[in-house]
């Protein structure tokens, strides 16, 4: 019985110089460095990455959510597009990630779906710490940047 645990992982890219070009954007050239900024593994109990062993955890999907995700979502009917836009500018900074997990809880097999809500800004106003911090405020969420929900509960 093999166990196998995912894990996100961020890096940061050096270049040696960066350019913008029509139609495309910023266009980086010569790679310098690759420098792991910040890992955590994904499990049962989101809060507690490394409470559990014998767990088995998969990534369903990441997806970076930008204006054209959430756009719609803030706009009045009285906005215009540009004003959309403006109250939506921090949206392009943040990575949502759905992962399942296996775990034995009373001798049987259970499946759990987890949601992570990384916020890339957030996490640079910390200081771009390796690992998890609690949320004062919220502690059962997570921290400032990063939040967590149980997608196995919200479905009952």
């Amino acid at each position: 019985n093999s166990t196998a645990s995912a894990s996100l992982s961020m890096y940061s890219l050096t270049f040696t110089s960066k350019h913008e070009v029509d139609d495309l954007g910023m266009i980086y050239q010569e790679l310098q460095s690759i420098m792991l900024r910040f890992i955590y593994p994904l499990s049962p109990v989101a809060l507690a990455p490394n409470s559990r062993t014998g767990t088995q955890s998969r990534i369903v999907c990441c997806h970076c959510l930008g204006e054209d995700d959430l756009l719609t979502a803030d706009l009045n009917k009285s906005d215009t597009v540009e004003e959309s836009k403006l109250k939506n500018e921090r949206i392009g900074n943040l990575m949502a990630c759905v992962w399942e997990s296996s775990d034995i809880v009373e001798g049987e097999a259970q499946s759990v779906s987890q949601l992570g809500l990384f916020d890339l800004d957030r996490w640079y106003h910390s200081q771009m710490p390796r690992q998890l911090k609690l949320s004062p405020e919220s502690p059962e969420r997570g921290s400032s940047f990063f939040c967590f929900y149980n997608l196995s509960e919200t479905q009952s």
